[in-house]
């Protein structure tokens, strides 16, 4: 039974139970450098009232059927980068209009809806086989994006790391760069101590599942490679005033 959703000034009648159905068994397994950085800045860096929005219209926040790097916007902030993204639902916009207004979460992050399969033309999805449906409409979101990888350094995908917190292998390390910005990102600005200290460097882990952040204190003498550091992990100081509670 279709269920109606208020979005802004307008409203959806969504199909839950068929929606669902699209995103079974849906991966979103790209960790090229852009994705990436999707996996491990979305949940903490995303308005939990587009998160909300989501979810209340039946799809997985986390999973969307496309997602494009944008660039950077003259109104962006220095650091980011803007990530377009699009969830596929079926139901119908509950108007004569096919498209509805931009309904923003904050100056920098808002959600639009639309009917027409035109609107997906130069996008590259991972749903294919059912772009054209009649009975579809498409919920996008414009969001600006911290862009880690700039503040880190050696960068490494690895599975040889367990995440503390959803138990997923599959991370990414590296080191922060002294004038890193992560830490003000993530409201813990004391790990800067860490990242410009002459005895100590700070390196960071990334889950690409649950975006859990973890960080460690490793002395700069000896100069451990990043895979050591990987090997030694559980070995190294946690920084006292980290907060390991994954984001929501």
């Amino acid at each position: 039974m279709p269920e109606t959703i208020t979005f802004g000034n307008f409203q959806l009648e969504v199909d839950h139970q068929k929606t669902a159905k699209i995103y079974k068994g849906m991966l979103f397994a790209c960790i090229c450098d852009f994705c990436a950085n999707v996996k491990i800045t979305q949940r903490r860096h995303v308005p939990k009232a587009q998160t909300d929005l989501l979810i209340s219209l039946g799809v997985n926040p986390w999973k969307p059927c496309l997602t494009e790097f944008q660039g950077r916007k003259t109104f962006d902030r220095p650091g980011y980068g803007r990530k377009l993204s699009c969830w596929y639902l079926y139901g119908k916009i509950v108007s004569s209009e096919q498209t509805t207004e931009p309904l923003s979460f904050d100056k920098l992050n808002w959600v639009w809806a639309d009917s027409r399969q035109t609107a997906l033309s130069g996008y590259d999805s991972i749903l294919d086989d059912i772009e054209g449906d009649p009975g579809l409409i498409y919920v996008f979101t414009s969001n600006e994006m911290p862009w880690y990888s700039d503040q880190v350094s050696g960068f490494k995908n690895t599975v040889n790391l367990d995440c503390q917190n959803c138990g997923r292998v599959n991370q990414i390390v590296g080191f922060l760069k002294r004038k890193s910005r992560i830490p003000a990102w993530i409201g813990e600005p004391s790990l800067e101590e860490f990242t410009q200290s002459r005895d100590s460097r700070l390196a960071t882990s990334f889950c690409l599942k649950c975006g859990l952040n973890e960080f460690r204190i490793i002395p700069r003498r000896p100069r451990l490679k990043i895979t050591e550091v990987i090997r030694q992990w559980d070995s190294f100081t946690v920084p006292p005033t980290h907060s390991t509670k994954p984001p929501q």
